[in-house]
């Protein structure tokens, strides 16, 4: 029963994430290095290259600010109850139960164009703007 589970762990392993990205290394490269750097010099793909790294500062940034200043409540704040800290370090530990993909997911779908407040925020372009991206 064992090694049955082992080889159902492998065969999901290799059919969600090894066949994936051998699909994408190979069409990557389906004209060659060549054409594997021209595709990456366009520019739409330095854009988002730029704003991806932006936006991973920012984030980088904010993260460390909040998540001391957390670290430092959670450990020091003899003020709070233990039922206020209970909820805060739930807060804290929601991104690691919640994949980042379903996050992502639910901000499209709240923001997005077909929905209500999409429709409402619709002349701001929030959906796509950098405070939303790193949100």
């Amino acid at each position: 029963m064992r090694r049955l589970l082992i080889g159902l762990t492998f065969a999901v392993f290799i059919v969600l994430l090894i066949i994936p990205l051998g699909r994408i290394f190979i069409g990557a490269f389906e004209d060659g290095a060549g054409g594997f750097l021209k595709g990456l010099m366009r520019p739409e793909a330095l854009h988002a290259l730029m704003m991806t790294g932006l936006v991973v500062l920012v984030v980088t940034l904010l993260n460390t600010l909040f998540g001391i200043m957390m670290a430092l409540y959670l450990v020091r704040a003899g003020w709070l109850s233990e039922r206020i800290k209970g909820l805060l370090n739930s807060i804290v530990d929601l991104p690691y139960a919640v994949s980042p993909v379903i996050g992502g997911l639910m901000i499209v779908l709240m923001l997005g164009p077909n929905s209500i407040m999409g429709a409402f925020l619709k002349g701001l372009d929030s959906m796509w703007s950098m405070p939303s991206q790193v949100w």
